[in-house]
């Protein structure tokens, strides 16, 4: 193994003072994230990379953790909502922006990552986030109704178990939180009103993964939930629309101590002021402008106002003004103007003092038809006379690559990653990351080549969070999805019509609750917690779906007879698959060498169920069995 090189040929070695802006060109394909990364890794400054859109962000940050392992990333993510949006953010989302905010102001290196909508978008003012944070520590001694009366003003909900931040809930001694910004949830156990253990655990098996000595509990909502919060949301309402608060919902339902879906893009009315992202960067941050920011920035204003007036003249929901809720890329511009503030360009401008020796990075596709699949990337290594790095999408992916070229003179090298390459001394290496775009360094001469690249671009499917066992089209997400009145199935009750959310007292804790209506009128409330326990009616016709009448063992029948017939439909495919495999049939035989051809010039990327598709109808030919 040999030392890394000098990439200082590709990095900037002096970055622009305070209050300087400079322009980075020459930085084709994923050169300028390798300098970003390398100008993040040497001098010990945060940074903050502005995108052009929110879909860069993830991709540009596997980029750079790609480039730079140990790089810390803070992304600020999006709310993910259409502007005036009638629903509101997932609350894991609103837990790492607060997360996020309350960490960055104290940055002294890593990158924060977000984008020109996001960053446009007025915050919560900084002042009010320190002040509503507060810490726990063994020892100390808490009210226990303060405390609880504390975390419902900070936007906390009182369930009776906890799954997700900004959840509370109280058993006796035990108090669980759930705080804004953790990964796991927190088990205070209290001796008389001190705290003894602060215990992590597990929400879905209730064990304890370990304990903590002292915790931060951050705001669940980004607007208040108290009193003096809502007496200033109703102040400002009645400044902002002087005519329009009697009759609207919204001020109805906020006066009333609920946040109802979308309240978030009335956020200013619930603050005397608001800050921008630009306020809470440390003073010695290094802004970084991507190119064609300005434009995504222009094109987002454009957006915007579009929404505003499609929805400006609805009287039962009025929305404020643009201006009140987004910032112009020019106030945000001048807000960071006192900054170090470099802007990247994949272009070479003659007059910029900052020179990189990179080059635009070429497609060297791989022809399956050709006598020669791979003459471009034989090409390609004889004029650069260099280093090659393939990239492989996936693990898979760099099975089949090293497959493909295994009998090849530029047969790869496995690394498990970008410095591991560099450190060695072999010439053709390959790893795996999904880059969009590769890079051609000059000094030292080194090629980056992605599937793209080979291959051609393809469809991404995005990585999806992991889905429960229940079907997505029947599990209720988010109570905004429901109408009164509409037909709702629960596991062990059956049909009943939903007729909304209802607060309740039990056993001196106030919870809210969900109210189905039954047969004859009978009500069942059910837990907000216990949501994952009611879906949604698939009959045919929801106007005349059949109610079930509660006490009965109505619903146990039709489950039983449901049963009863998944049994018979089971034991007829078990018979007919018994006499497939009593006969013989052809078993096919496959080419592997055409079928990797063809795989490789699809111009696609398979879904996850058309690849479980494929793999079964080979599996199906190559078997002799029909």
């Amino acid at each position: 193994m040999t030392s890394l090189p000098n990439l200082s040929s590709i990095v900037l070695p002096d970055l622009p003072k305070p209050g300087e802006a400079v322009c980075w060109d020459g930085l084709y394909g994923a050169s300028k994230w390798i300098a970003l990364a390398e100008a993040a890794q040497n001098v010990k400054k945060p940074f903050l990379l502005l995108l052009p859109d929110i879909r860069s962000v993830e991709a540009v940050s596997q980029d750079l953790s790609f480039f730079s392992p140990n790089l810390k990333l803070h992304v600020f993510p999006d709310w993910e909502t259409l502007a005036y949006d009638r629903f509101s953010p997932y609350q894991d989302i609103v837990s790492e922006r607060l997360h996020t905010l309350s960490t960055i102001s104290h940055l002294t290196d890593g990158i924060i990552i977000t984008s020109i909508q996001t960053a446009l978008h007025r915050l919560l003012p900084k002042d009010w986030l320190i002040k509503t944070t507060f810490s726990l520590s063994c020892g100390q001694k808490i009210q226990r109704e303060g405390f609880r009366a504390r975390l419902s003003e900070s936007g906390y909900i009182s369930v009776s178990q906890v799954s997700a931040p900004g959840e509370f809930a109280v058993r006796g001694s035990l108090m669980d939180v759930f705080p804004v910004g953790a990964k796991l949830p927190l088990r205070i156990d209290l001796f008389d009103d001190e705290i003894d253990t602060l215990r992590v655990f597990d929400s879905e098996t209730q064990r304890t993964t370990g304990e903590v000595e002292n915790i931060t509990i951050l705001p669940a909502r980004e607007f208040p939930t108290d009193q003096r919060g809502i007496m200033e949301f109703r102040r400002s309402w009645r400044e902002h629309f002087s005519s329009g608060y009697q009759g609207s919902t919204i001020y109805q339902d906020v006066s009333e101590g609920l946040a109802p879906a979308g309240i978030e893009y009335y956020l200013p009315l619930f603050h005397e002021e608001t800050n921008i992202l630009a306020d809470y960067i440390p003073p010695d941050c290094v802004v970084i402008f991507d190119e064609s920011i300005e434009i995504a920035a222009d094109k987002f204003r454009l957006s915007v106002d579009e929404r505003y007036e499609a929805l400006r003249h609805d009287t039962a929901r009025p929305i404020l003004a643009t201006k009140d809720i987004f910032a112009e890329f020019k106030e945000l511009q001048s807000s960071l103007q006192t900054l170090a503030c470099v802007y990247l360009s994949g272009t070479s401008n003659g007059d910029s003092p900052a020179k990189f020796n990179t080059v635009v990075p070429v497609n060297v596709p791989v022809d399956a038809r050709s006598e020669d699949p791979f003459i471009a990337i034989k090409h390609h290594l004889s004029r650069m006379n260099g280093r090659l790095l393939f990239l492989a999408d996936s693990l898979g992916r760099r099975e089949a690559l090293l497959d493909l070229f295994r009998d090849q003179i530029f047969s790869p090298v496995v690394f498990a990653g970008w410095r591991e390459f560099l450190g060695a001394d072999e010439r053709y290496g390959i790893a795996v990351a999904s880059l969009e775009n590769g890079a051609e360094l000059i000094e030292p001469r080194l090629s980056i080549l992605t599937e793209s690249q080979l291959f051609g671009r393809r469809t991404e499917e995005r990585r999806r969070r992991k889905r429960s066992r229940t079907s997505h089209e029947s599990i209720i997400r988010n109570l905004t999805e429901l109408n009164v009145n509409s037909p709702v199935v629960h596991e062990d009750y059956g049909v009943g019509r939903y007729l909304g959310l209802e607060v309740l007292t039990v056993g001196d804790i106030q919870n809210e609750f969900i109210k189905i209506e039954y047969r004859d009128g009978d009500k069942l409330y059910i837990p907000v917690g216990s949501l994952d326990l009611i879906s949604r009616y698939s009959g045919s016709d929801p106007e005349h779906a059949p109610l079930h009448k509660l006490g009965t063992d109505q619903w146990e029948k039709a489950r039983r007879k449901a049963g009863e017939k998944i049994r018979d439909v089971a034991a007829e495919l078990l018979e007919i698959h018994a006499k497939r495999a009593l006969r013989r049939g052809h078993s096919f035989v496959i080419d592997e060498d055409a079928y990797n051809s063809f795989v490789h010039s699809f111009p696609f990327e398979e879904t996850v169920d058309q690849a479980n598709a494929v793999d079964a109808v080979l599996k199906d030919m190559q078997n002799p069995q029909p």
